[in-house]
């Protein structure tokens, strides 16, 4: 009796161990992650609606991480790389070009002056000068990419020179010469030379300074000059306290008389399409006014058009063609034409990028960040000659960066 009792309870003891052992594995089996009925899994959806498209569903975040008045130490602090933009500097930069050829970025090292030239999508870099200048203030490229005028502080007096590419040689330029613009073919130059006491004029000569002859005599100060075709150049005299400003073409041609173009114009600015042919420009009806029109005026068939769409025109790049114009504006300023529940997800710090399509006489989107991206101010911009990347340099730490289009 004593044996078979304890035969029974060794295989009750056996046969409680497997099933214990049973109910272990599947207790473990069963806590799996995702299999539980309680654990959601999120999927964040980054893509942007393209223009026209109703915009992709998300995660709404709250009020507070979208508030305009969000700091940019919070937004930087939760940066994530939009796969689009990249940064192809890594250190800040100015004078941003397209080279001759039109398939690299040339820039100036802000820091150095050293000039270096970078492919499309970062990948191939080069330094094409070492030469250390430190101080430069203004870098203007001729429109044929082939020239350069460099202005820099020596410390002393504000000094200008022209580097030629093709001759690999360096033009000194007079001290006294104020604002400087190139020829349409990089050939000359236009500029005002300031000496009271001598007399002041406007005045054309050679990229070299050289062969130089007087426009007409001015000893207004804060004229703003520009070159838009081969035969023509443009001055605008700048407003004073009871008019406006005043822009007028001259032909190079003698006598060089003076043809009235627009008056009284407040706060105006301007940018030239690459023939010439068209200005993109802003103005305030009145000195007191607070809103600027944007405007585009086509001298070859004497037409304009109001483009509805408030920015300043130096925050634009003309597309080659001069079908489209390229631009970045703030975004909390663009609120009236971004749908409101697209607004949600978007930062509100920062600029956005946009296309204005003069062919189809459309604003449309190209990017917005979105809450948590990096945070860009931009500066300087140039878009590629097959419009396929927008280059620009971001004034919140000096950078250059490409956007793929």
């Amino acid at each position: 009796m004593n044996l078979n009792f304890r035969k029974i309870l060794v295989l009750g003891i056996v046969i409680a161990g497997i099933l214990v052992i049973i109910l272990g594995l599947f207790a473990l089996l069963g806590g799996k992650p995702g299999n539980d009925k309680n654990t959601a899994t999120t999927t964040n959806t980054t893509n942007l609606p393209t223009s026209g498209d109703n915009p992709v569903t998300t995660t709404t975040p709250s009020s507070e991480t979208n508030s305009i008045n969000q700091s940019l130490e919070e937004n930087i602090g939760q940066i994530q790389q939009s796969e689009r933009i990249k940064v192809l500097s890594d250190r800040p930069v100015m004078g941003i070009s397209l080279n001759r050829e039109g398939d690299r970025v040339v820039y100036y090292d802000k820091e150095t002056g050293q000039v270096f030239r970078i492919s499309f999508d970062g990948k191939i870099w080069e330094r094409i000068s070492d030469v250390n200048l430190k101080g430069i203030t203004n870098i203007t490229w001729a429109p044929t990419r082939d020239k350069v005028l460099v202005e820099y502080n020596d410390g002393k007096t504000r000094q200008k020179y022209v580097y030629d590419y093709d001759s690999g040689k360096k033009y000194s330029l007079s001290s006294r010469m104020g604002q400087v613009v190139f020829s349409p073919d990089g050939q000359k130059i236009l500029y005002h030379y300031w000496y009271p006491q001598q007399g002041s004029n406007v005045a054309v000569a050679r990229f070299d300074g050289s062969n130089w002859f007087s426009l007409f005599p001015s000893e207004m100060t804060g004229l703003q000059l520009a070159w838009p075709k081969i035969d023509t150049v443009t001055f605008i005299a700048p407003e004073g306290d009871f008019y406006g400003a005043t822009v007028y073409f001259i032909k190079l041609e003698s006598p060089y008389n003076l043809k009235e173009i627009m008056d009284e114009k407040y706060s105006i600015e301007t940018n030239w399409s690459p023939s010439g042919n068209k200005l993109l420009y802003s103005y305030k009806d009145s000195k007191d006014a607070t809103n600027k029109g944007l405007y585009i005026r086509d001298f070859s068939t004497d037409t304009e058009i109001n483009l509805n769409f408030i920015l300043p025109p130096g925050n634009c790049a003309w597309a080659k063609n001069e079908l489209a114009l390229y631009c970045a504006q703030e975004t909390k300023n663009l609120l009236n034409i971004i749908p409101q529940n697209y607004q949600k997800k978007l930062s509100l710090l920062g600029d956005s990028f946009w296309k204005i399509d003069l062919g189809a006489k459309e604003i449309q989107e190209v990017y917005i960040p979105e809450t948590g991206e990096q945070v860009y101010g931009v500066g300087e911009i140039i878009i590629s000659d097959k419009e396929d990347f927008f280059f620009f340099e971001n004034k919140l730490d000096g950078k250059l960066y490409s956007l793929e289009l």
